[in-house]
């Protein structure tokens, strides 16, 4: 194991994670790993460090980042050629024969208590350069 941090429930799950991820990173270089990847939500994305994180050999780092009005702005600018859908790969492959689903109860409970149900018709994605106004690079 790297590391625990072990704290109250009542504080925020990004305090000190940047310390922490820039320590693991360190660790894991110094006992031979090849590639590093950190990944975290959108309170990991800490654009402070993401430039010491990016100088550090062969660690790559993939965080959510808050759609921040000017970055909602860039990306409507974007044409619609700039656009792709975006295609997830199957969480795993089925080593043995397929199993029927089981059933889905929790949709029969949304219609029950009248609730909207929500369905992601698709997700598309286009790519920009962005540096973050935190960023020294």
């Amino acid at each position: 194991m790297l590391s625990l941090v072990n704290r109250p429930g009542n504080r925020p799950s990004y305090e000190g994670a940047a310390a922490e991820l820039t320590r693991a990173g360190v660790l894991c270089r110094e006992a031979g790993f090849r590639k590093v990847l950190f990944r975290g939500d959108t309170d990991f994305s800490q654009t402070e460090r993401l430039d010491g994180w990016d100088a550090m050999p062969d660690v790559r780092f993939v965080f959510g980042y808050d759609a921040k009005p000017n970055l909602v702005a860039v990306a409507e600018e974007r044409p619609p050629t700039a656009w792709h859908r975006l295609t997830r790969p199957a969480r795993y492959a089925v080593a043995t024969a397929t199993r029927q689903k089981p059933a889905d109860i929790r949709d029969g409970i949304v219609r029950e208590r009248e609730y909207e149900t929500l369905r992601l018709p698709s997700e598309d994605v286009a790519e920009f350069a962005y540096r973050p106004t935190a960023s020294t690079g």
